[in-house]
């Protein structure tokens, strides 16, 4: 048998399968109605087991939303909310029974199963036995249309009407004295069955339906009689072709009818008036009546009981020990009383008692009467006592009852595991024992209005435990009233949200982290399309305007500077977004040396100093309080970097005034610091311009070039070197940017000298041949025009592959190679390792376009001597041939 699970606790699923499972049925499960009303359209299972409480929906929806689509299969309830009235609506829409999910839910699961799923083969095995008997009355039905009584026979298509002698004796006539006719036959009718019999013959005639009618008729000699007129069609090739039937006077019969029908009602008037339910068995003990009362009980009208053999029909595990208590009172021919539990045909159990009065003629069994008072609501109501009592001993919600003064008569133990005060040091206290005056005297006005005014109120508390923790915790609190109607006590239900309330918190946090964050991107891709298609407009317009004739060289000359600035303002934009995402993706390593600060700040220094100038500022390096030259083991490419930010904004943000900067030796650590008279940044910002993107969100619309990671990236990389970094600033005054790094003094060691001119080649780069590996065109053509004077032969090759060829080919001719990484058919990687495997020597400089971190590491380990990115910086380029060759 197939049992489909709908039930949203995984664990409970997977003990409730595991234990079906050992009794043999194949059980499917969903943890939503959506779910379940999926699977139902699919597959119909044999037994649901409905939880009634599901994420999306309660079980009660689930049911009327499948009887609006199909017939749903038999269920069970179950439910942890132990309300009876869930129970009774799900039992009236169907339910087979249900289970309350307490301790003994899964030892009591297993037969409840059980027995439900004997009770679904029974009542098969019950519509197969009203089938078969409503079969056997339609033969009788038939047996009975065709017997003689008297008869009559009409042919359709001559419209002639044969009557035998019995029909014309049922007529007070003869053949002699009446000639049959259809219409001669209807006028024997009284005038208001005339049209119903003409109607049923017409029927009969047009579409092959016969028909079984009591009407009176009028016989030639004026008697007034009672007629069963019944008849059946002929068929010849689906075809009406004859009329047969038979006339019954029942004259006699009516008149014996009537008056049984007259005393019966007298006595069933009196049975029906009473509460109790009423059946009554035959000899066979087949029940051949039952009252109304009795349809109320079962739940089913009668007809369902009605039929019915007691001792056959009901099996024991539904009637209970009904069957033992009726052989009883059969056996001993005296009424025997009984109490007993029942599964009524409508499905529902019931608690049942009443009296078995046996019926005995001549000493014979004639059948039974037996009476039936339903007392499910009594014992529910004992029962649900009892479940209450343990559910709110049980249950998971604290529960606290006070009287009308509010002095605690009752605590669960719940509310003694989460406040820590145990029931004794709780009852005959006040309630307010957990208040924590959080809540202010309004809130207990507004909250004892409302449950005086007989609502209940819902609301939340900030209690305090009895350690002194404060706890959150959502309550109701209502009433409890006599039957006269006055409040008698109040009680409180409550359960513990404080994690909720955490976990509330945490959220809301994180959504407005979220929206910050997603509006700080949005501003920086903005700010990204103005910082790359601004200097974009500048390098393609005014290459387009190289291309006008009869330039002069000082308009060719400024051109190409505009070209060169805004180029260089784009691969600024581009380091910045490449630095940036190494950062965000952590793999930012800290290469360290012996650096020397007084070195490193002079020489920024003297590269800042034109832009000051040309900007008509005045950039001052402060001589440091230590005295010497400083050295320490520090990563110098980001000190550079950090330093070059911090300048390089100073310098921007300031229309005049002037620009310092320095550093001060401290016990620990270098504190450096980059001071101007610029426009300053609001109190409310200061922390703010170390995030991502935040320049793009300056709401000064003043255009300040730049991406605005600058500061970002200046942050990450103190950090990195495990320092720290603020800024003081008023606006319009000034800012104050200072940060520090660590400082290890160095252990000096002797060092020795190596001779200056060892190993040293002392030729130029005009006698090197150099092999330029390129796939891009102008790449190509690039490199041709700005290497073609400095070298003495240039060979170009397109792929990886060409490259070994012509390095196979001429390996002695061949100094120097420029190997692009990225290309079609072969990476300059792979190019690279092949060409190592036959020559060892030859130098080659890996270039690439992408230049993100690992890169160069990954170019030496192929065999590259060194690593160059694009776009080729000339001088850079010659610097590194230079130092590779050791050239003068």
């Amino acid at each position: 048998m197939n049992i489909l699970l709908i039930e949203d606790d995984a664990g409970l699923v997977e003990l409730i399968t595991a234990n079906l499972e050992e009794l043999g049925f194949s059980v499917m499960s969903a943890v939503t109605g959506a779910e379940a009303l999926a699977h139902l359209k699919k597959q119909t299972p044999d037994l649901m087991l409905l939880d009634y409480s599901l994420p999306d929906m309660n079980g009660k929806e689930l049911i009327e939303t499948l009887n609006k689509q199909q017939t749903p299969p038999p269920f069970i309830l179950t439910t942890g909310q132990g309300d009876e009235r869930i129970a009774v609506d799900m039992m009236k829409l169907g339910a087979w029974d249900y289970l309350i999910k307490d301790i003994l839910f899964l030892e009591r699961l297993p037969d409840v199963v059980k027995r439900v799923v004997k009770e679904i083969e029974h009542d098969a095995k019950l519509k197969q036995a009203e089938e078969a008997l409503n079969q056997s009355n339609q033969l009788l039905e038939a047996s009975q249309s065709i017997a003689k009584l008297g008869g009559w026979e009409l042919d359709i298509a001559t419209n002639n009407l044969f009557w035998t002698a019995e029909t014309y004796r049922i007529h007070d006539t003869s053949p002699e004295e009446f000639n049959p006719t259809v219409d001669a036959a209807v006028e024997f009718y009284l005038p208001e069955a005339r049209l119903i019999i003409s109607e049923a013959m017409k029927t009969a005639i047009e579409k092959g339906k016969g028909f079984d009618l009591e009407l009176e008729v009028k016989t030639t000699k004026g008697r007034r009689i009672n007629v069963r007129a019944t008849t059946e069609v002929i068929l010849r090739n689906d075809q009406p072709i004859k009329l047969t039937g038979i006339f019954q006077d029942i004259t006699e019969k009516k008149k014996i009818e009537l008056e049984i029908v007259k005393t019966k009602q007298f006595y069933e008037n009196i049975i029906e008036g009473v509460q109790d339910g009423i059946w009554v068995t035959d000899k066979n003990d087949v029940i051949f009546y039952a009252n109304s009362a009795m349809e109320k009980i079962a739940g089913v009208p009668r007809e369902q009981i009605q039929g019915n053999n007691v001792l056959k029909d009901f099996p024991e595990e539904t009637t209970g020990e009904f069957n033992k208590y009726y052989r009883q009172a059969k056996k001993e021919k005296k009424p025997v009383w009984y109490v007993i539990k029942v599964t009524t045909p409508a499905l529902r159990d019931s608690w049942q008692n009443g009296w078995l009065i046996p019926q005995y003629q001549d000493n014979a069994f004639n059948g039974i009467i037996c009476t039936i008072r339903d007392v499910t609501e009594r014992k529910m109501a004992e029962s649900s006592v009892r479940r209450l009592s343990t559910a709110v001993e049980q249950g998971p919600s604290m529960v606290l009852i006070t009287d009308t003064e509010g002095i605690v008569e009752y605590v669960n133990p719940k509310f003694t595991e989460l406040t820590g005060y145990s029931s004794d040091e709780t009852i005959g206290q006040k309630s307010n024992i957990l208040k924590s005056g959080e809540q202010d005297t309004l809130f207990y006005k507004e909250m004892w209005e409302t449950v005086d005014s007989g609502k209940v109120w819902r609301g939340q508390f900030h209690n305090k435990k009895k350690n002194g923790e404060l706890f959150w915790e959502a309550a109701s609190i209502s009433a409890i009233l006599n039957e006269s109607g006055d409040v008698i006590n109040y009680i409180k239900i409550g359960e513990d949200i404080t994690q909720q309330k955490i976990t509330e918190t945490e959220l809301k946090v994180a959504l407005e982290k979220a929206l910050e964050s997603d509006r700080l991107k949005s501003a920086f891709l903005s700010n990204m399309s103005h910082e790359i298609r601004t200097p974009m407009n500048g390098i393609l317009g005014f290459i387009n305007l190289l291309n006008e004739p009869n330039l002069s060289k000082s308009q060719i000359g400024k051109y190409s500077a505009i070209i060169n600035k805004s180029g260089d303002r784009l691969l600024n934009t581009i380091n910045d977004i490449i630095n940036i995402s190494r950062i965000q993706a952590g793999e930012v390593v800290i290469s360290t040396s012996e650096t020397s600060i007084n070195t490193e700040v002079e020489e920024i220094y003297s590269f800042f100093l034109p832009d000051a100038n040309q900007k008509g500022l005045s950039l001052s390096l402060e001589p440091s309080h230590s005295t010497g030259q400083l050295t320490v083991i520090t990563d110098s490419h980001k000190l550079n970097g950090i330093l070059t930010n911090l300048i390089k904004n100073a310098i921007k943000y300031t229309e005049k005034g002037s620009i310092t900067f320095g550093y001060f030796l401290k016990e620990k650590f270098i504190e450096f610091y980059v001071k101007d008279t610029g426009i300053g940044i609001p109190k409310d910002r200061l922390k703010a311009i170390f995030n991502r993107f935040e320049q793009a969100d300056i709401e000064d619309k003043k255009v300040f070039e730049g991406s605005g990671l600058g500061l970002a990236i200046t942050k990450a990389y103190v950090e990195i070197l495990g320092g720290e970094i603020w800024v003081t600033s008023d606006k319009s005054k000034g800012s104050t940017f200072t940060f520090t790094i660590p400082y290890t003094k160095i252990i000096k060691k002797e060092i020795e000298q190596i001779p200056e001119n060892i190993n040293k080649v002392t030729t130029s780069t005009e006698k090197l041949n150099l092999l330029i590996v390129e796939d891009d065109d102008v790449s190509s053509e690039l490199l041709r025009m700005i290497l073609k004077d400095d070298f003495r032969k240039i060979i170009f090759a397109e792929d990886g592959i060409e490259a070994i060829e012509i390095c196979k080919k001429n390996m002695p001719e061949i100094d120097l190679v420029l190997m692009d990484i990225n290309m079609p058919k072969m990476s300059g990687y792979e190019a690279t390792r092949k060409i190592r495997k036959f020559n060892k020597d030859l130098v080659i400089i890996a270039q690439t376009a992408y230049a993100m971190f690992g890169d160069k590491e990954k170019a030496i380990e192929a065999g590259c001597n060194d690593y160059i990115s694009k776009p080729i910086n000339k001088i850079l380029l010659l610097e590194i041939i230079n130092k590779l060759f050791y050239l003068e």
